[in-house]
């Protein structure tokens, strides 16, 4: 059953709970992880290690304290986007949001 668009105080909201994952979602989290991995690669240019190996590939790492803005910055970036907008960049542009159980969108 689909969501209402305006739920009444009178009448229960029902909520289809039968989630699926649709290329929409798929394609939304790519976009979010690219962003995330060019983060990891501006972060690991300026204050990680950036480099090439002798056989011509090339090395990014972040360790300690780098490592650990990182993975605040990536949660970061789930829980302020999502609670405050409802939607990370990768679900705003495939037209997503993430709504709470009675239907109503978040932010």
């Amino acid at each position: 059953m689909p969501l209402r668009a305006e739920p009444s105080l009178e009448e229960p909201v029902t909520v289809d709970l039968d989630y699926q994952v649709t290329g929409r979602r798929i394609v939304a989290a790519f976009i979010d992880v690219a962003l995330l991995a060019v983060l990891f690669l501006v972060m690991a240019a300026t204050i990680g290690d950036f480099g090439s190996t002798d056989d011509s590939q090339v090395a990014v790492s972040l360790t300690g304290g780098p490592a650990l803005i990182f993975l605040l910055l990536a949660y970061g970036y789930y829980i302020v986007l999502e609670g405050l907008l409802a939607a990370t960049v990768g679900k705003m542009i495939m037209g997503q949001t993430v709504v709470k159980l009675s239907g109503e969108a978040y932010g």
